[in-house]
């Protein structure tokens, strides 16, 4: 059986490291693209806080990641009107921009998989890494 859980990890492994390391013609890090995506998408105000628990990574990490793309001009900090020591994150322009040029880039591997796999095994693995995400929450 351990044989069978050292071959599991190294394909997960391996899977995540080419999902994340895929050609994608993007102008900044993967890691910074997902920080202006959620903002984007986000219907609640967005703090480093709730960047550093969804994207599983420490504060400082994502503090580092915000200061970036605020450098660059993609991203801006609103303050709390209500607690002048916080703030929120804002798309500029130009990060709402990138955001929606490169949509369709982000998009590309996932249809490559659906379009390979097949529809049936795409769900599937769709519904497993939802349930596998849930489980992992559980453990962190």
């Amino acid at each position: 059986m351990e044989n069978k859980f050292n071959h599991v990890s190294e394909t997960i492994s391996m899977f995540c490291r080419r999902y994340i390391y895929a050609k994608r013609n993007l102008p900044i890090r993967h890691s910074e693209m997902g920080v202006l995506i959620f903002t984007a998408k986000s219907t609640e105000p967005v703090t480093a806080v709730v960047l550093s628990e969804l994207l599983c990574t420490s504060k400082p990490n994502i503090t580092s990641k915000i200061n970036v793309l605020r450098d660059m001009g993609y991203l801006e900090k609103v303050q709390c009107a209500t607690d002048k020591r916080s703030y929120f994150l804002k798309l500029t322009a130009k990060g709402e921009a990138v955001v929606n040029e490169t949509a369709s880039e982000y998009l590309k591997l996932i249809t490559f998989l659906s379009d390979n796999m097949g529809l049936e095994d795409f769900e599937k693995l769709y519904e497993l890494l939802q349930k596998a995400n849930a489980v992992l929450r559980e453990y962190n």
